[in-house]
């Protein structure tokens, strides 16, 4: 009787999970393929920006599309033939210094003390969304997605300008994982 008995309840729950997660609209998604049937293919067109450092759009652009490439069997495809296009601006960089030395140096017989920045942090404000591509429907977009990062900053201005570009390739792909997370959570 008490294994008649555990073996029902054990039933009734197997059951009741199957039902409950059918009614829920979950389903196990094996394919890669869009849960909600018409999202199949996704479009990443070039990331805008209102800044003016050289070649952010396409470092930005490049690694959203390997963080998609690498993690996901959704197509990325041309903006005509996607059912999704995931668009993105970059509203505002900004930079600000983190940390100084104090720089001592004689003018004129006196001493003279001036700070010079060694350490700057970026900051990237970025918004994005995607949208159907047959109706123009936004699917999901956030504004203002932020992310930071310090470099050194260096005598030379070609260092300084390398380091800050590696800077913002960290942030770019913080943001990418973010976005993917985002945008997959629709698929």
């Amino acid at each position: 009787m008490m294994k008649d008995r555990a073996f029902l309840i054990a039933l009734l729950m197997i059951i009741g999970t199957c039902l409950l997660t059918v009614g829920c609209g979950y389903r196990f998604n094996l394919s890669g393929s869009s849960l909600r049937g018409e999202l199949h293919s996704l479009a990443i067109p070039t990331i805008a920006s209102r800044t003016t450092i050289e070649g952010l759009e396409a470092d930005f652009t490049n690694i959203i599309r390997k963080e998609f490439l690498s993690h996901s069997t959704i197509p990325l495809v041309s903006v005509k033939e996607a059912s999704a296009v995931l668009m993105g601006k970059i509203e505002r960089i900004e930079t600000s210094p983190l940390s100084y030395d104090i720089q001592k140096n004689s003018v004129g017989g006196k001493t003279v003390s001036y700070e010079l920045t060694n350490l700057r942090r970026i900051k990237v404000k970025l918004t994005m969304k995607m949208v159907k591509r047959n109706t123009g429907e936004v699917i999901w977009e956030e504004r203002g997605m932020e992310e930071k990062a310090s470099y050194s900053v260096s005598n030379d201005p070609v260092e300084t300008n390398f380091r800050e570009k590696a800077a913002l390739r960290k942030i770019a792909q913080r943001l990418a994982k973010r976005v993917y997370l985002k945008t997959v959570d629709t698929f």
